[in-house]
């Protein structure tokens, strides 16, 4: 007589599984924070969204990266005693084709665009007057050599002359800096060279970043890390000589169809892990927007709120020029108020017990070395860019635990590594697999136990293992175990309801185990 089944089946046709505490679909495209920045960058967000469609987290993201660009030359932040560190962020979104990541970027950089025409005018000029007075410098010079060779000659004394000409070499003019924002691409050498010679603040921002995944500067991200930790770079290898940037700032915005960076990661990427590279930035994949975008219902972006950006980001960014026109001022050094310190030292440990094991950081340490980090990078960029400067309140702290929490979910999304199932289910799989396959093969939903151990899966040989995974669909339904009359031996009966002729094309169509 064949068993009945009393339990009842499960609606799923496809294998066991078990759903991740922290994989993809638990963070499914969460909406950005947009209040988080203010209410008058929240604005500026939708400004952008409304006149071009385009994904708000995607806008969200550049429009963080120009502030920390626009900033990260006037500011430091002290998470503690001895503990200060830049305010740069880098981003990189992954967008597919249509997203409008040039007219992201364009219309976002407008302020710093406008800056930067505006200080080559001023360079230009600084650069006539360094050339005459070199040219000065220069003739003074060898007029006092010619001094020197003649009572040389005469052999008189020339101790006056050699103090004069110590003198002189300590009055040579120095060659004015310009500002030289923004790169779409660069090798570390032109990194090298642009923060030396040039004022020590830059960024590579690009809306097609396949050239930058391809370009040198990725085979060297070693020296991207150091730009970013505020690290001095020195590089004795130029023609020039030695090139050393002190107090280097550099802002990352690479905007990347998806194939582009899956390459990068498939080449670079474990390089891109074990260095830091991924860990220090912030990566968002938002759900595309092409197709859902209507010009019926946008409207163009106000003047008014996108000059205000404008207006303050020029402002930010003629405040680093000091009188002399070869440094910079310098940077101011942000804290926190007590209350807020006492929350940031809080939230550095509850980072720390997400990278334990079962913790949110729990594969990806090297993200979560860095979040603490982050956040205070990001309240002091909020802070400063809305006028103060004086200590960073609770509030604004808050605000930047919440941003940097959603840009941690959107990297875990991400980068969900699959959860590995336990033995018995992956073995209750290779039984389905199996069983379908002979159902297929022989018609027969009864299958002797002992044929099992003899032709089924190698792992399920083993007795103890077999039985357990017999239980695991037992209590599903799917078969259970029982006794014919007049023969010999124990058999598996296959349920009739589950194993129908769709259930078993779909299991045998599965990856075998």
């Amino acid at each position: 007589m064949y068993p009945s089944f009393s339990q009842p089946l499960s609606a799923s046709l496809a294998p066991l599984t078990q759903s991740s505490g922290y994989g993809a679909s638990q963070f499914e495209h969460a909406v950005f924070p947009t209040q988080q920045l203010g209410p008058k960058l929240e604005a500026l967000i939708f400004e952008i969204h409304n006149e071009t469609g385009a994904s708000i987290s995607a806008i969200a993201s550049a429009l963080i990266a120009v502030i920390t660009l626009v900033c990260q030359g006037r500011i430091r932040i002290k998470k503690r005693h001895q503990l200060v560190s830049p305010v740069s962020l880098w981003f990189i979104g992954i967008l597919p084709p249509g997203e409008l990541k040039t007219s992201i970027v364009k219309r976002l950089l407008k302020g710093v665009e406008k800056f930067v025409e505006e200080q080559s005018e001023v360079h230009a000029v600084q650069m006539q007057q360094f050339d005459a007075a070199i040219c000065a410098w220069r003739a003074e010079g060898k007029g006092i050599l010619s001094a020197i060779k003649k009572k040389s000659a005469a052999f008189e004394p020339i101790e006056a002359e050699q103090a004069q000409l110590q003198a002189h070499a300590l009055r040579k003019p120095q060659k004015p800096k310009r500002f030289k924002l923004i790169h779409e691409k660069m090798s570390t050498e032109a990194l090298h060279k642009n923060l030396s010679e040039c004022f020590p603040t830059t960024s590579l921002i690009s809306d097609d970043a396949d050239r930058v995944f391809r370009s040198r500067g990725m085979s060297d991200m070693a020296t991207l890390c150091k730009a970013y930790d505020g690290s001095d770079l020195i590089s004795d290898r130029s023609i020039e000589g030695e090139l050393i940037a002190r107090d280097p700032c550099l802002t990352l915005l690479l905007l990347s169809q998806p194939e582009p960076f899956a390459a990068f990661l498939n080449g670079k990427g474990a390089m891109a892990d074990g260095i830091g590279f991924t860990g220090r930035s912030f990566i968002i994949a938002p759900a595309p927007t092409a197709g859902y975008r209507s010009v019926v219902y946008s409207k163009s972006a106000s003047d008014e709120v996108l000059n205000e950006f404008y207006g303050r980001c020029i402002a930010i960014l003629k405040s680093h020029i000091g009188d002399d026109p070869t440094e910079m001022r310098p940077k101011i050094e942000l804290s926190f108020s007590n209350e807020a310190q006492a929350r940031w030292e809080a939230a550095f440990d509850n980072i720390q017990v997400d990278m334990r094991p079962g913790g949110l950081l729990e594969n990806d340490k090297d993200f979560g070395a860095k979040l603490a980090d982050k956040i205070a990078r990001v309240a002091a960029l909020l802070h400063f860019f809305e006028g103060a400067e004086d200590t960073i309140p609770l509030s604004t702290l808050e605000r930047a635990i919440s941003i940097c929490q959603w840009y941690t979910h959107e990297f875990v999304r991400f980068f969900a590594k699959p959860v590995e199932l336990p033995e018995e289910q992956q073995d209750a799989n290779r039984l389905l697999y199996w069983f379908a396959n002979h159902l297929r093969t022989g018609g027969k939903f009864e299958i002797k136990k002992n044929d099992v151990r003899q032709y089924g899966p190698n792992p399920l040989r083993n007795i103890m293992r077999l039985n357990t995974a017999l239980r695991l669909l037992w209590s599903m339904g799917y078969a259970c175990e029982g006794k014919i009359d007049g023969e010999k031996g124990a058999f598996i009966f296959l349920n009739q309801q589950y194993f129908t002729p769709g259930q078993v094309q779909l299991l045998c169509s599965q990856p075998k185990y």
